[in-house]
């Protein structure tokens, strides 16, 4: 069998050994054994398994799972299928303990997040305003459910209190939780083999990982500087909460969304298969319209040149770059695009179909809807 050498970052090595070491993997070299069965597959445009199957040795042949070839079975136990899990008592909070989240705090989480409690009296509501026309989202905010979580989470955090918390005494606490339940729904998504677009931890960090901490809060949430000035994230422009001073409040938009069901939150976080529900899709295409021109003109500029039928990320790219500013790079408006199409996604107005590593853009029947409205 022939042997490789391969020069791998410091920080890419130290990744591959803490898999290795929750027993994920017999070895580096499984892994990498396994990452090269990967790729193989997507250059090909078929399943690791099918490759399995064709050319692997036996050993690597029954020790991969059937989903994917990016996970070894824990030992002394034998291999179940998605169906199987779901049907038994919380696999997934097993495989969050094992990666530093235990089953009590997921439960402690969630529990002070319950639907519950968000019904319970909070302060007045700051007044809601239509954002201005000229104002962008970043465009690595590619998930709505972390907007959805911060509503949710800020207003349990003030039910029963007179007037809304400073927001530097609660976005450490905010951050936590939310690293908790990434760290939990990441385990979710492994151990079901999500891949892409299906997968329910992004958006949100990780447990042990401050630089994802900071990313969410100053994305999703706000970012504050040494010298207190505050940047307002993602859950301002979406004219869902806003600042009274050093205060973070909601508006009655932001606290109609914190108390809409949602199917991590509100159900068992185990069985999810999607971070939004319908009506919190829906909630969010009618909060663009109303409250946010400059987001749902650029979500409106993706629609169209899709509908027109340039369907793949090049040829819509090149639909688009001119809607956007001229003295931007090519790499600051792919990524606004990217974001764009990923916030699409979590809309449910846009789709994306994958063979292999070549992806193509479907819209939605609301796409058509949504268009329909913006010539107006």
């Amino acid at each position: 069998m022939p042997v490789i050498a391969v020069n791998l970052a410091a920080a890419l090595f130290s990744k591959v050994t803490e898999l290795v070491d929750h027993g994920l993997y017999a070895s580096p070299e499984q892994f990498l054994e396994i990452a090269v069965f990967n790729q193989l597959a997507l250059e090909r445009g078929s399943r690791p398994e099918d490759l399995v199957a064709q050319v692997s040795p036996p050993r690597l042949a029954e020790k991969a799972t059937s989903k994917r070839l990016a996970r070894r079975k824990p030992k002394r136990s034998r291999r179940h299928s998605a169906q199987e899990l779901s049907s038994r008592s919380s696999p997934i909070a097993r495989v969050s303990g094992r990666r530093g989240v235990s089953k009590k705090e997921v439960g402690e989480t969630l529990k002070r997040l319950a639907l519950s409690r968000a019904h319970e009296a909070v302060p007045e509501p700051v007044p809601i305003a239509v954002r201005p026309a000229t104002e962008r989202l970043w465009g690595q905010v590619n998930r709505l459910f972390p907007l959805k979580f911060g509503c949710r989470w800020i207003l349990v955090a003030n039910a029963g209190r007179r007037d809304w918390q400073r927001y530097d005494a609660i976005s450490d606490q905010l951050a936590d939780d939310a690293a908790t339940l990434g760290s939990h729904l990441e385990a979710a998504d492994t151990l079901l083999g999500r891949q892409r677009d299906d997968l329910l931890s992004r958006g949100l960090p990780r447990r042990g990982n401050s630089a994802s901490r900071d990313r969410f809060l100053s994305q999703f949430i706000a970012r504050t500087t040494r010298s207190a000035e505050i940047y307002p994230g993602a859950i301002c422009q979406y004219a869902l909460a806003a600042f009274d001073g050093d205060h973070l409040a909601l508006t009655e938009r932001g606290i109609e969304l914190a108390r809409l069901p949602n199917p991590v939150l509100d159900t068992n976080s185990d069985d999810a298969t999607a971070t939004l529900s319908d009506s919190e899709r829906a909630f969010f295409v009618e909060q663009v319209l109303q409250y946010a021109p400059g987001e749902v003109r650029d979500l409106g500029t993706v629609l169209k040149a899709v509908l027109a039928g340039q369907v793949t990320p090049d040829d819509m790219f090149d639909a688009v770059r001119t809607q956007f500013p001229a003295e931007w790079t090519d790499v600051m408006a792919r990524t606004h695009v990217s974001g764009l199409v990923a916030r699409l996604g979590e809309m449910a107005l846009l789709r994306r179909r994958w063979a292999g590593r070549n992806v193509s853009y479907e819209p939605a029947v609301r796409a058509t809807e949504l268009v329909g409205l913006l010539e107006r």
